[in-house]
């Protein structure tokens, strides 16, 4: 599965935020997103929403990859412990998400947000569902 062919997954509230996947592979996810002054809060820095969403999405799809021709897994979340570290102003904001552990129906992952200069803005870990195909609403 490409990148491309992921757009129907991220879905509507990652897309509205101005979220793309720009990797995934067996383990790892990394989300992107160029932040601008509708990210902010009223400090003038990235709100904690952002970032707390960012390392989700990242986190979940870490675990969701499967390699083409297999559909890729579905998740949802079941907990998300984060730590605000920096504050992050405009620039790129990359999450990177890495799924540690797990079994056949929860899985485990790491997220981290650094920028270029290494400097680290948030981490995050949380568990996951796993679902075969895409829930029902």
């Amino acid at each position: 599965m490409t990148l491309a062919e992921t757009s129907e997954p991220i879905g509507e509230f990652n897309k509205h935020v101005g979220f793309e996947l720009t990797e995934w592979q067996r383990n790892h996810a990394c989300v992107e997103v160029e932040i601008d002054s509708y990210h902010t809060n009223v400090m003038g820095v990235t709100h904690g929403g952002v970032l707390v969403s960012a390392l989700d999405f990242a986190c979940g799809m870490a675990g969701c990859y499967r390699p083409p021709p297999e559909p890729r897994f579905y998740c949802m979340t079941l907990t998300l412990n984060t730590n605000f570290i920096a504050p992050m102003r405009k620039g790129l904001l990359r999450a990177h998400g890495r799924k540690i552990g797990g079994g056949r129906s929860v899985f485990f992952a790491e997220g981290e947000i650094v920028l270029p200069d290494g400097t680290l803005i948030a981490t995050a870990s949380g568990a996951f569902k796993l679902f075969d195909r895409k829930p029902k609403a």
